[in-house]
């Protein structure tokens, strides 16, 4: 999906994940419906559900509605770590992202609560009082669910993001993913993405103990196959490439 705005530079959503700023084109989208969601600051959001074909490039082209009253306001959200849900009230509103916090706008004025909700940690929820044409700034840090004795907690990161995970042969998530309770010991890990090398590595677990694994993946470099034996004799059959001939002195 090719996604612009005009203007340009409007964070973008699809399915509720950041995936870049306009003008962006978000890959490996499955065929069918996605929720779109575009915010820029001063200007209106937009949303929509696109349909993807297979095999197709759909392009997005919004002109965006500019915020003409500032009868609003605005909510900067940052989390610690990011990936978290964003509630207003109850109702979801995207999620934070490492180096990108989540912008709200067109927030009525008064008082909000504000929920942010990660897998494997607790619920943070505050208070938030939102005045027009004005930002409200929260940055939360979300706390670890305590882990069973006997077990530790596994944070897995890798660059770039969306590699599979595989712990003991179990593919268990996707990258960025905390993994709590995992018995104490030694374990193997494999981090998989195409078009990179497999990570592959152990380690070992101590009770109570959180482990961070942050990993660069390197792309994958496929050498150049030998032509097959039956291919060379074709060629030389049709005189692209000449036989080596020993030539002896008579």
């Amino acid at each position: 999906m090719q996604v612009k705005s005009a203007p340009g530079g409007a964070d973008v959503y699809v399915d509720g994940i950041y995936r870049g700023s306009t003008a962006t084109t978000v890959g490996n989208l499955a065929a069918g419906s996605h929720f779109a969601l575009l915010k820029l600051v001063g200007y209106q959001d937009w949303s929509g559900l696109v349909t993807v074909r297979p095999g197709q490039v759909t392009i997005l082209d919004i002109p965006l509605q500019v915020q003409t009253e500032m009868n609003t306001g605005f909510i900067h959200i940052e989390s610690m770590p990011s990936g978290a849900s964003v509630y207003v009230d109850g109702v979801y509103q995207g999620v934070t992202q490492g180096g990108n916090p989540l912008d709200l706008t067109g927030i009525p004025p008064g008082e909000h609560v504000l929920t942010l909700r990660l897998e494997n940690y607790q619920d943070y929820t505050t208070r938030v009082l939102v005045q027009a044409g004005k930002t409200a700034s929260v940055r939360a840090s979300l706390v670890p669910l305590q882990a069973p004795a006997g077990s530790g907690v596994v944070q897995i990161s890798s660059e770039p993001s969306g590699a599979n995970i595989f712990l003991d042969n179990l593919c268990i998530g996707i990258t960025p993913l905390t993994i709590p309770s995992i018995p104490a010991g030694t374990h193997e890990i494999v981090i998989r993405l195409s078009g990179y090398q497999d990570y592959r590595n152990t380690f070992n677990l101590s009770p109570g103990q959180t482990a961070q694994i942050q990993v660069a993946l390197n792309r994958d470099m496929p050498g150049i196959p030998f032509p097959p034996f039956a291919a060379v004799l074709a060629l030389i059959g049709a005189g692209i490439i000449f036989p080596l001939r020993r030539w002896h002195k008579r």
